[in-house]
């Protein structure tokens, strides 16, 4: 028997040892001729794995109880078979992508702009990063992010990469061009393995009801529809140190909802099924980047409409003539969605850690400042009510001994 930790690893040893490596994983070929032609395939990690093909029949089969495979061969397979198995059964390496989804009006993106040349001294990230279908995003070298940051020169949003942490630093120039940042999340999967981040609201919604008779009331089912903001992140390690991330981000609104069905019971009572009416942005992209580089994505607009009433107290709300002394005014706002993804590779465990360490002192940093805006977050104290300070011994304090067998404590004896 031989341990494996993924559940693909049966299957995958089934294929090497019947010779059809090379079409499961794409990299097969035959050398020579006979039972000895060797077969190539790709292990967890993406390394060539160098295959035997087996003379006699192997069977292999999978014991999830027990966490092992159970080969069946003859002993000169048997060796052959543990060093296959010890190049599939690997653990595969993990990503771990920080986001930043954020909305701005699309007036305010114009006049602050994101900066991505940092007060034109260098450029911020590294190689260009292009994204299939959109735009080319120019950017270079991390030498003076952290000036930038530090001091930009002139007012707007910018980005930037300090070593390899996700910095963002938003600045507004006033409270009608603000940028809502929605949410910054950190979400962890395994190589080619697909993530998720969302940021919706569940809305309930009727989907069938039921009227009885005159002793039977109504009832309603109801059923929840996500209105928000979806992220599905599927990132993919190559072996020259790129990462490419298939990316599907879903933007959804509640407009409304619309009536489908009215009904009315015995008892005069009306039962509608109502249907929710949603507005959808969707992109769906693939972005091939270098470990620790950022990844933007834009363009998810969306249009508003808001409507103001200026009036005078209390003469704005006299019927007819109120008109005179309230103004409306209908205003259109265009925001657009854009998101920001940076992918960091963990490949073993003291990675691992220093992610888990990066990410403990930036919770550290922000403690003081919770506590400061908010004192009912800081740790209450612990002691029992009643239970005052106690002096330890030998500090000139008087301790008082313990009770008598009879049950009353004698006074400590005089010198």
């Amino acid at each position: 028997d031989e341990s494996y930790e993924d559940p693909e690893l049966s299957g995958q040893t089934r294929q090497f040892v019947s010779g059809q490596g090379g079409q499961q994983f794409g990299f097969g070929r035959q050398q020579g001729i006979g039972s000895s032609s060797q077969l190539y395939g790709r292990g967890q990690r993406g390394n060539f794995v160098n295959l035997l093909q087996f003379r006699n029949n192997v069977t292999v089969a999978a014991d999830p109880s027990s966490n092992s495979l159970i080969v069946t061969t003859t002993p000169d397979n048997i060796e052959e078979l543990r060093r296959i198995i010890a190049q599939l059964d690997t653990v595969p390496n993990q990503v771990m992508i920080e986001v930043i989804i954020a909305e701005a009006s699309v007036n305010a993106s114009q006049k602050l702009g994101f900066q991505f040349d940092a007060n034109g001294i260098g450029k911020l990230f590294g190689s260009p990063i292009t994204q299939q279908g959109n735009t080319n995003f120019p950017l270079g070298t991390a030498g003076s992010v952290a000036q930038n940051i530090t001091s930009p020169i002139s007012p707007g949003v910018q980005y930037g990469v300090q070593s390899d942490k996700f910095a963002a630093l938003v600045q507004a120039l006033n409270s009608d061009n603000r940028v809502h940042i929605l949410s910054t999340p950190r979400v962890f999967t395994s190589n080619n393995q697909q993530a998720q981040v969302s940021v919706t609201t569940r809305v309930p919604y009727a989907t069938s009801s039921f009227t009885g008779g005159l002793n039977i009331g109504s009832s309603v089912t109801y059923d929840w529809l996500d209105v928000g903001i979806t992220l599905d992140v599927t990132p993919r390690i190559t072996g020259d140190g790129l990462v490419t991330i298939d990316v599907v981000a879903t933007a959804s609104e509640l407009l409304g909802f619309d009536t489908l069905q009215s009904s009315v019971d015995t008892s005069g009572r009306s039962t509608s099924i109502l249907a929710p009416r949603t507005s959808d942005r969707t992109t769906d992209t693939s972005v091939t980047v270098r470990d620790g580089e950022i990844v933007a994505l834009a363009g998810l607009m969306r249009d508003s409409k808001n409507t103001r009433v200026d009036k005078v107290p209390l003469l704005g709300d006299i019927p007819i003539i109120g008109s005179l002394f309230r103004s409306t005014t209908t205003s259109t706002e265009k925001t657009e969605l854009m998101i920001f993804l940076v992918p960091h590779v963990i490949t073993g465990d003291a990675s691992a850690r220093a992610m888990t360490e990066d990410v403990s002192k930036n919770v550290r940093r922000l403690v003081p400042e919770l506590e400061k805006e908010r004192p009912e977050l800081k740790p209450r104290q612990t002691t029992p009510p009643g239970q005052g300070q106690q002096t330890p011994p030998g500090q000139g304090g008087q301790q008082t001994p313990p009770p008598s067998e009879g049950g009353q404590s004698k006074p400590p004896a005089k010198p």
